[in-house]
């Protein structure tokens, strides 16, 4: 879902024909409400497996921060050398498998039974 609402939000801000340098500070505040509400989203995610027994017992705030900050880290690697948000398809499919790996490396190293 969170790279559903990434991409829609890239191909409706490549229709800016603006530099990328003077739309970043219109999108501070609603980037950093989303990665609070991210945070808080995977916090939830963990608190359960962490209930259930599927995940060690971790600090699930650290962590799901932590996890939130690589992902988003991943995505500004791609875009930041961009004069603009158009992404190409291959940026896209750059950014997915390399969460899809994050995904597998983090769920993998808090699983309880591995």
């Amino acid at each position: 879902m969170r790279q559903e609402y990434f991409l829609n939000v890239f191909v409706n801000l490549g229709k800016i024909k603006m530099p990328l340098e003077n739309v970043k500070p219109l999108l501070g505040d609603l980037l950093n409400n989303f990665f609070k509400s991210e945070v808080v989203l995977v916090s939830e995610i963990l608190s359960e497996g962490v209930n259930n027994n599927e995940f060690r017992d971790i600090d699930v705030s650290e962590y799901a921060d932590l996890f939130i900050s690589a992902m988003n880290g991943l995505r500004s690697i791609t875009i930041k050398n961009k004069d603009t948000y158009q992404l190409e398809q291959s940026d896209l499919d750059l950014i997915e498998n390399r969460i899809k790996n994050l995904n597998e490396i983090f769920i993998t190293g808090i699983l309880k039974n591995h």
